[in-house]
């Protein structure tokens, strides 16, 4: 079989188009990388270039993919082939390097990431030998000895030729293809075996088993078997690319390398195996122990009030201090490693308090050991992204969010779960233990934001002749580096609205999902004749939008749009909103052929929940949108805008018109009631006391949201901001108010001090 030929094929796959879901319970996953792979061949005439995913980690691996075509050159499936990291290890050893010092690099946003090297790495000074490898993100990069600098670099010093460095190029990317090969060449083994080594997925299984007729046709350049002229035919320009590269590797060199390093030996032991996929030089997970005082931060004062339900926030005066960001960074580093994972993504926004936070940060994460990308100024969807595109699960983004300039905070991503509750709280709990382990990690600086707008444009269609006039209202946040340049990627005419960052926040405070911060915006529209305004909170994970007419299009209504347009793909899903929005999004996506699924505010616990159910679709009526359909399931208003022009676009109405057709009752935004943090509990506790209502029903998933025959109202309080959160609907006028009456009344007696703004 395969198997034996190959001992480093992990699993291949064979998908119909367009069908592609992530899937993290496999070995290895198919991560959201090779999901925009796959989107991308198919969607493209061109190669896609081979990758490593999941560096250093358990699960990293080689990715390459190939069209499936019939005879009708019409697409019927795409091969997605994951090969062990072991290959380039195997491949550079089989060079018998005698001087110098090789690697192999993967470019990753700027800067390179080393897959596997030869020889000594004292040398890696000055210039290097290099050549990129066509068809892959590798380049193979070479440095001679000291003296011999300014000689020829590749010939001089080394055991080896040009022919076999450059060899080794061509070398990795016909590997990716033995193993397809290998399994046609022995039919009579194709069941496939127990060992977990290999799997075989996917719906054209004729294919995959080698018996479909005509193979080299289906797919393009696809060699035959081993010595047969279909290899020999093989353009070596498909292989490698540089200086005089087309000359030297020809597929017969190749070959013989491939015999001479011993690539294919299948005597080599299932141990072998596992010993050649491991990262050189990785270190096992060590038990984190109490550092001594000479490593310790100095003692600083640890409010628990920071340690919120779904991230850590405070005022940076005297709670969020840069001594007390240095330790969550030492016990966030902890944790990663206790879940087998190194590298952690430190995003911030543009607050003036931003940069030191985000500094001490990384000092207590690199005291642990932890590796840091540091993405810079960005909205914090991007720094979401970033965990996936980098493949790395984590990620910290230091933001106050939604909250004033004396405001900030820090929303913690690890092993690609937000944390929330439980796991925050472990976060407190290893800082007052002082349980951190001690380590000395290196810290790399990534620009992130082009390739997160070209995931995007790729994803969504540009606008060609139906495209509007959108006004973009940043409030001086961190979406300020990234909206407006995205949606006219889209081909839409933008007008920048406070797009300049300011972390005072000069002009309204950076939360959309309160009316009076999109008064300037509903002027901007009518000033410059817009069709649409989009508003965003301070770190660009809310979203606020406002049609011609100046009319707001509130969150749980944006939602009615999108569940709607999911649901058309997606029938029987379950869709997630948040206990504040209107009962009228139930009807919709009932009506739409969805699951309504209410749960508890909070952006990361509507991720855990959407995970849980397998959820295309989540919101919350604060502004935050969730796409697991076409997306990766995060927060990210930047993009939730994105589909909104995507829908309207296609619809034959104008925005308004089309948002007027929506259901609508009386209702009112979020109603704040100030309240300090310390006597949430005690209100909460005591109004459970005392709520009662014969005529409605008390739905207590989180807080106290009780629903009558022509209305309902909610109170809860607020896990991010000193106050209590009310909001109400109903059918008419009449019915809003006596329903506030009601919910005044019992207020009142429980706290007669307390300050009703209805």
């Amino acid at each position: 079989s395969a198997e034996l030929l190959f001992p480093s094929a992990l699993k291949v796959r064979l998908l119909r188009p367009g069908q592609y879901r992530a899937d993290n319970t496999s070995s290895p996953p198919l991560s959201f990388g090779s999901i925009a792979m796959l989107n991308k061949i198919e969607r493209s005439a061109g190669p896609v270039a081979a990758e490593v995913f999941l560096f250093g980690s358990d699960n990293q691996h080689i990715v390459y993919v190939e069209r499936v075509k019939n005879q009708g050159d019409q697409l019927i499936g795409i091969v997605h082939l994951s090969l062990s990291v072991a290959l380039f290890e195997q491949a550079l050893s089989s060079l018998g390097l005698v001087d110098g010092y090789l690697e192999v690099q993967q470019s990753a946003s700027g800067s390179q990431l080393v897959l596997a090297s030869v020889g000594d790495s004292a040398l890696k000074a000055g210039l290097a030998g290099s050549a990129s490898i066509s068809g892959s993100r590798w380049t193979v990069s070479y440095w001679a000895p000291h003296s011999l600098v300014g000689a020829d670099m590749v010939s001089v010093g080394m055991g080896i030729s040009p022919a076999a460095l450059f060899g080794v190029a061509a070398l990795l990317l016909l590997a990716m293809v033995m193993v397809v090969l290998a399994k046609r060449k022995q039919p009579e083994d194709n069941a496939v075996t127990t060992s977990g080594k290999m799997d075989y997925q996917g719906a054209i299984l004729a294919i995959m088993d080698g018996t479909h007729p005509g193979m080299e046709k289906l797919i393009k350049h696809f060699p035959g078997t081993k010595g047969s002229s279909n290899a020999e035919a093989r353009p070596s320009e498909a292989l490698a690319e540089g200086e005089d590269i087309t000359s030297i590797a020809s597929m017969e060199s190749v070959k013989q390398q491939a015999q001479d390093a011993d690539v294919f030996d299948i005597t080599q032991s299932d141990e072998d195996t596992k010993d050649a996929a491991e990262k050189p030089g990785e270190t096992e997970n060590k038990t984190p122990v109490k550092q001594d005082s000479a490593s310790e931060s100095p003692t600083t004062e640890l409010p628990s009030v920071i340690f919120r339900k779904y991230d850590v926030r405070g005022k940076v005066e005297n709670e969020l201090t840069a001594g007390v960001v240095r330790q969550i960074g030492m016990s966030a580093g902890t944790q990663a490693e206790g879940q087998g994972t190194n590298a952690i993504i430190v995003g911030r926004d543009g607050r003036h308090s931003s940069p030191e936070l985000a500094k001490s940060l990384i000092e207590g994460l690199t005291s642990t050991g932890r590796d840091v990308i540091d993405i810079g100024i960005v909205p914090t969807p991007v720094l979401y992204f970033a965990t996936h595109h980098f493949e790395t699960g984590n990620g910290i983004m230091v933001t106050g969010s939604h909250n004033g300039p004396e405001y900030n905070g820090l929303k913690i991503v690890l092993g690609g779960n937000t944390l929330s509750e439980d796991k925050i709280l472990e976060i407190q709990d290893r800082i007052i233990k002082k349980e951190f382990s001690a380590g000395s990690g290196n810290v790399s600086t990534e620009e992130i934001l082009p390739e997160y707008i070209r995931r995007i444009s790729e994803d969504i269609p540009v606008a060609f002749g139906n495209s509007y006039k959108l006004v973009v209202d940043c409030g001086n946040g961190a979406a300020s580096v990234a909206a407006s340049q995205l949606y006219k990627a889209m081909g839409h005419d933008v007008v920048d609205l406070y797009c300049e960052l300011d972390g005072n926040f000069p002009n309204h405070h950076p939360d959309p999902s309160q009316p009076e911060n999109l008064e300037d915006l509903i002027n901007k529209i009518k000033e410059t004749g817009a069709d649409l305004g989009f508003a965003f909170d301070g770190d660009g994970d809310r979203l606020g939008v406002v049609d011609a007419n100046g009319n707001i299009l509130w969150p749980d209504s944006q939602m009615m749009v999108f569940a709607r347009d999911v649901l058309t793909r997606n029938q029987g899903a379950e869709i997630i909103f948040d206990v504040k929005c209107s009962k009228h999004l139930k009807t919709i996506i009932e009506d739409s052929g969805g699951k309504p699924l209410m749960w508890k505010t909070g952006h990361s616990l509507i991720k855990s929940k959407m995970k849980e159910v397998n959820a295309p679709l989540a919101g919350e009526m604060s502004g935050h949108i969730f796409f697991g359909e076409r997306w990766y399931g995060f927060d990210d208003a930047l993009y939730s805008g994105a589909r909104m022009l995507e829908i309207l676009t296609s619809a034959k109405v104008k925005p308004a018109e089309f948002f007027a057709e929506l259901p609508q009752g009386e209702s009112t935004p979020e109603l704040r009631i100030d309240l300090p943090e310390t006597e949430h509990a005690k209100f909460m506790s005591d109004l459970k006391e005392k709520i009662s209502f014969d005529d409605a029903e008390i739905i207590t998933i989180d807080g106290f949201r009780v629903e009558f025959a022509d209305g309902w109202g909610l109170i809860r309080p607020s896990n991010t901001t000193p106050c209590l959160v009310a909001r109400f609907e109903a059918d008419s006028p009449e019915a809003l108010t006596a329903i506030q009456g009601k919910f005044k009344e019992l207020f009142l007696s429980v706290n007669p001090d307390l300050s009703i703004p209805f």
